[in-house]
Parts: C-alpha cells; sequence; structure tokens
C-alpha cells in the first residue's frame, strides 16, 4: 500500500508532466496574460478616483478648499449643468462602489489584454 507521501509524489509528478504540454503552456501563458491585463485595469480604476479625489471631489461632493472647489465658484457657482464635464467627474468620484470597481475590471481587461499581445507579437 502506497503511503500518503507516495501519491502526493506522483500527483506531483503527474501535474509536472501536463504543464509540460504545448496546450498547457498556452493557457497558462493566456491565464496569467488575463490576470494581469486585470490588474493593470485594477490599477486603472485605483488612479482614477485617486487623481479625482486629490483634485477634490469627494465621495460626498466637492471638497472645500480643493482645486474642484475652486473651479466651481469660478466657473459654475452654485448651479452644475448636468452632462458638463464637471457633473460627470463629480459623479464618477460619488458612485464608487465594487460593482463598479467589477465592472471596470471586466470592461477595460480584454482591451488591455489584446493591446498586451499585440506588443508582445
Amino acid at each position: 500500500m502506497r503511503t500518503m507521501r507516495q501519491r502526493i509524489i506522483d500527483l506531483h509528478a503527474q501535474l509536472v508532466a501536463i504543464l509540460k504540454t504545448p496546450r498547457a503552456r498556452q493557457i497558462l501563458r493566456i491565464l496569467s496574460n488575463v490576470l494581469i491585463a486585470a490588474a493593470i485595469a485594477a490599477a486603472i480604476y485605483g488612479l482614477v478616483y485617486l487623481l479625482l479625489y486629490l483634485i477634490g471631489f469627494g465621495s460626498a461632493g466637492v471638497i472645500g478648499g480643493s482645486l474642484a472647489a475652486w473651479i466651481q465658484s469660478i466657473f459654475y457657482g452654485a448651479f452644475v449643468p448636468a452632462g458638463s464635464i464637471f457633473a460627470i467627474l463629480q459623479s464618477i468620484s460619488m458612485t464608487a462602489s465594487i460593482g463598479g470597481f467589477l465592472t471596470t475590471v471586466a470592461a477595460l481587461t480584454p482591451p488591455i489584454y489584446v493591446l498586451m499581445s499585440f506588443l508582445r507579437g
């Protein structure tokens, strides 16, 4: 009767043999590229929200004393027209959520993956 250690060693050897096949390497390369693309998309999402926050667009609205507050006071006052760039940026900053994060990552991953594949040749 084989010991658990021997079974694990045998399974490991089988797995290594499978992973050395060209098809498995291709699948692993694709998966790693998708994970890298998803990480890049997540970083883009985070950087956009960080930039908006640094400018002065917070989760509860425009942050007092910020660049965004100054722009609002100079160009818009109390009335910000719907659909304006300022309103869009304010809306984006106020609607950060896990759903938005996942949607953004899901939407950005395929084009980033295609771009990476194109650049790698």
